[in-house]
């Protein structure tokens, strides 16, 4: 556990979740929260499980149709929740999954098309090479295609995480970029029958987000587009927000404290990203009015 991981843990035992819970309840329904884990590990699968069940307590389960209507304008009756899982990690469908049907959820699964690709033996090979981080379980450490159709047939929603598990930043030429979502996009359309319409941006440094990322990954269909800077979707953006839909993601790890979870989705991770959010918004417009 890191530093800060460490703070919110130790804040959360205080009992500050409590505030940050009362805080974003004081939201009202007129919201979506997304949150984003890597790893599900059999060993967190306990802890992951009150996390889940603290989020279906407050939230309603939200599909791709619901979320782009919200965003286009329409009401909500009850906060919305997106549940995601970045990569296509293998213990994302063996662990993660039945957790969240058990409790009338269905997640967001952003794959790295590279990995659900590459054969058994050559995984961990792959995710040393880009930068993946997998679990600890013994055996596949990626998912495979026929895994990610089943996640599609029990509703579940699958999305782009890239080819090759590529940070967009600053210094990797716009070709490069629009190669790996291409080529994650159409592996996507051959193996699940349909293109993908949401994209998550690998990494979530602020210099992994390169503006023009997100005018090329709309070129390419994508309609919703997700970092990892936490904040909630609240509907209808502003008329001179870029396009297409711009999302913020809070960051979970699978073995945190439910409260330590309800800290950092109310409160803390909110805050600590404002800068990164408001500079990235200028960024976007700015690329898009050029």
């Amino acid at each position: 556990m890191g530093a800060y991981n460490a703070a919110v843990a130790a804040a959360a035992r205080a009992g500050a979740w409590r505030l940050a819970d009362r805080r974003e309840a004081a939201r009202g329904p007129r919201l979506i929260r997304a949150v984003a884990y890597h790893g599900t590990p059999a060993a967190h699968r306990d802890a992951l499980a009150r996390q889940l069940d603290y989020l279906a307590a407050r939230y309603t389960n939200v599909g791709e149709e619901e979320l782009l209507a919200f965003m286009r304008g329409e009401p909500r009756a009850e906060p919305g929740l997106i549940v995601s899982f970045d990569d296509g990690l293998e213990d994302n469908y063996r662990v993660a999954a039945p957790l969240l049907e058990e409790r009338g959820l269905r997640g967001w699964f952003f794959v790295v098309t590279g990995l659900l690709d590459c054969p058994e033996d050559e995984q961990r090979r792959f995710c040393a090479e880009h930068d993946v981080i997998a679990g600890p379980d013994a055996g596949r450490l990626g998912m495979g295609w026929d895994e990610a159709r089943d996640l599609v047939a029990r509703g579940h929603v699958l999305g782009c995480h890239g080819a090759g598990h590529l940070r967009y930043k600053a210094n990797v030429a716009d070709g490069a970029i629009r190669a790996d979502l291409a080529e994650a996009r159409g592996r996507m359309k051959a193996e699940l029958g349909s293109y993908p319409r949401s994209f998550a941006w690998v990494g979530g440094e602020p210099d992994t987000y390169k503006p023009a990322s997100a005018a090329l990954a709309a070129e390419l269909g994508f309609s919703l587009l997700f970092t990892t800077l936490s904040a909630p979707a609240l509907g209808a953006p502003p008329d001179d927000a870029p396009a297409p839909f711009l999302l913020h993601r809070t960051v979970l790890d699978a073995d945190m404290d439910y409260r330590a979870a309800a800290l950092k989705i109310g409160l803390v991770s909110d805050l600590a990203h404002a800068n990164t959010r408001r500079k990235l918004f200028e960024a976007e417009k700015s690329s898009w009015s050029q």
